[in-house]
């Protein structure tokens, strides 16, 4: 059953798999995102995979690190 929350934005309240059509929307080429923590050991392939779709991925993470060099070098910005 579709719902909305207080932002207006839609959900479904059986878990039947509504919430992936919604998320598809926000997996295209030239779409933005943010993730924290990117220099992490789910995060770093997260930003890898996204920027790959054609996402345009940035991050941020308190320590510097091979994975977050390996992201800039990728054309990641993280800061």
């Amino acid at each position: 059953m579709r719902k909305r929350n207080l932002r207006g934005a839609s959900y479904c309240s059986d878990w039947s798999g509504a919430y992936m059509a919604d998320f598809q929307d926000y997996l295209k080429p030239g779409m933005r995102g943010h993730l924290i923590g990117v220099g992490g050991v789910s995060m770093a392939p997260l930003a890898e995979v996204l920027a790959g779709m054609g996402l345009v991925i940035d991050g941020s993470d308190m320590a510097e690190s091979e994975k977050t060099e390996h992201l800039r070098s990728l054309g990641i910005e993280v800061k």
